[in-house]
């Protein structure tokens, strides 16, 4: 029975080392493709690059050739007064669309200034108080001066109440001088 367990313990033992030596040997070829893969970008992007600089400098070369022999040519008389007369042209169409631009701009500044100011003016009125009548709010001060009266007695906002009670006062008198006497 002993010789039956050491062979099996033999035979795993052969088994385990056959599967490690065939995920080593799997793990060596995965780097090593790898590695051949990375190398064969790092060339493709070395010749890509001589490659575009090569074609710019024909490029430039090219353009350079182009450029001395405009230079070198002569010029119609006729085809310079053309393009003078373009280049002209152009500047006064850029000079009037930065004007036409400098005035919408003033203009709108001007626009958004009398927002503003409408938007603060109506600030300054309670919506609950638009369309009351300075005659409405004398009557209004009229109706509230004894509950008025009895706050500042109170000592409520002493600043406030005085200064309301004071408008009630300016409102009375002008209705005493507006009513005629009978």
């Amino acid at each position: 029975m002993a010789t039956v367990g050491v062979r099996n313990a033999a035979v795993a033992s052969e088994r385990e080392r056959a599967e490690e030596q065939r995920v080593d040997k799997s793990c060596e070829e995965r780097i090593r493709n790898e590695t051949e893969e990375l190398l064969r970008r790092a060339r493709r992007r070395k010749e890509w690059t001589l490659e575009t600089a090569s074609a710019n400098r024909s490029m430039s070369m090219t353009a350079a050739s182009a450029l001395s022999q405009c230079r070198s040519s002569t010029v119609d008389p006729e085809e310079a007064e053309r393009l003078r007369t373009w280049r002209q042209q152009d500047d006064e169409f850029k000079a009037s669309m930065r004007e036409k631009n400098n005035k919408l701009r003033r203009q709108r500044s001007d626009l958004d200034a009398e927002y503003l100011r409408t938007m603060r003016q109506n600030m300054m009125v309670h919506s609950s108080e638009v369309g009351i009548t300075e005659q409405s709010k004398a009557r209004e001060l009229g109706y509230n001066r004894p509950l008025l009266e009895k706050i500042k007695a109170e000592g409520f906002l002493p600043e406030l109440t005085q200064t309301i009670l004071s408008r009630a006062d300016r409102s009375s008198a002008q209705k005493r001088r507006v009513r005629p006497s009978c």
